[in-house]
């Protein structure tokens, strides 16, 4: 089996979570895909494998840390997980589908997904940011 030593750095270099009490969980990356700290992922249910949605919609998780395509092959082969919230509040200036950062539209629509989807994650403006 491979061995993989710490080869995610845990930082915190955004204001991406504004709440306190965030929720973590781990996912399976996709082979050669990267992910940046605030993408949204889909979480498939039978293989918890996660992957990009092609819109601010449809996503279960929001990516912990950034993971490059090489780490993720690495990871994938290896069947290690990359951690990802799964609750709590977070800045919606901070999210992103595959690394692009959501416009207002995409924001709008991505907040709207995770109220009616009764999703534990909220994507919030930071008090006192009018989002133009």
């Amino acid at each position: 089996m491979a061995e993989i030593t710490q080869d995610i750095a845990y930082t915190t270099t955004n204001d991406l979570v504004i709440g306190v009490d965030a929720k973590t969980s781990n996912v399976l990356p996709t082979t050669a895909t990267a992910y940046k700290r605030g993408d949204v992922v889909v979480v498939n249910g039978a293989t918890n494998v996660a992957t990009h949605p092609e819109t601010a919609t449809g996503y279960h998780a929001i990516v912990a840390q950034n993971v490059s395509a090489e780490q993720a092959t690495a990871h994938a082969a290896a069947g290690i997980e990359i951690p990802v919230y799964v609750g709590g509040e977070f800045n919606a200036f901070e999210c992103s589908v595959s690394g692009v950062k959501l416009n207002k539209a995409a924001r709008l629509l991505a907040r709207a997904y995770a109220t009616n989807a009764g999703l534990s994650l909220t994507l919030k403006l930071p008090a006192g940011i009018e989002d133009k």
